[in-house]
């Protein structure tokens, strides 16, 4: 028995969200095009990889007819939050004060970041 699929967007689907989000719709083509500037990836791994996010509900067909076309049904704002909201759990057993905590260790904030930080939570509170 394989291990349960997550809401989470691995390392992949990251990568052909942010085209999608970057292009609003995309072909697998677009995708592997746009990916395989930066890195080597086979255009058959991007299509499976794509289905897969379709089963996720992560990606929508939004036109039938070959090549089709995906565009992406979470954003990049809950992409992110779901990504943070795991790691967090996982590594800082859900605690923001000890991953600050982690964050700060061994740097210098300058007081400028100092002050973006105190804002941040002020409108946390």
């Amino acid at each position: 028995m394989g291990r349960p699929r997550s809401n989470r967007p691995t390392d992949a689907e990251l990568e052909i969200l942010r085209v999608l989000w970057q292009r609003g719709t995309a072909t697998v083509r677009d995708i592997s095009d746009d990916l395989t500037k930066t890195k080597k990836i086979a255009y058959t791994s991007i299509a499976t990889i794509v289905r897969i996010m379709v089963e996720k509900d992560m990606v929508e067909i939004v036109d039938e007819r070959r090549p089709q076309r995906f565009k992406p049904t979470i954003s990049e704002k809950d992409a992110r939050k779901s990504v943070t909201d795991e790691w967090l759990s996982r590594m800082f057993n859900g605690s923001i004060a000890n991953l600050f905590r982690h964050a700060l260790t061994g740097r210098k904030c300058s007081p400028k970041e100092i002050a973006e930080l105190k804002k941040i939570i002020d409108e946390a509170k």
